[in-house]
């Protein structure tokens, strides 16, 4: 999904109980923070015309914070600032 959709079903997920406006805001973060991997294209846009390919967006997207490692550990993470 798009980082915004990302943003917006976590909003709306935070709003369906009534939470204190921090903790809606560690929700909705807590669905965009998966998308922070997707940051990898910049490189592979700044670095495409060169000789040495790193493609960190096209290896990498979905492997490093889509697994359940790194759910428990934002999970870990969000329960620690709430």
């Amino acid at each position: 999904m798009n980082p915004a959709t990302h943003f917006l079903a976590g909003w709306l997920i935070a709003n369906v109980d009534h939470l204190e406006r921090r903790d809606r805001a560690l929700v909705t973060l807590a669905a965009v923070i998966p998308d922070a991997d997707g940051l990898g294209i910049l490189s592979d846009i700044a670095i495409r015309n060169q000789e040495t390919d790193l493609a960190f967006y096209g290896q990498y997207h979905h492997v490093l914070a889509h697994n359940l490692l790194f759910g428990l550990l934002l999970a870990a993470a969000g329960y620690a600032l709430s």
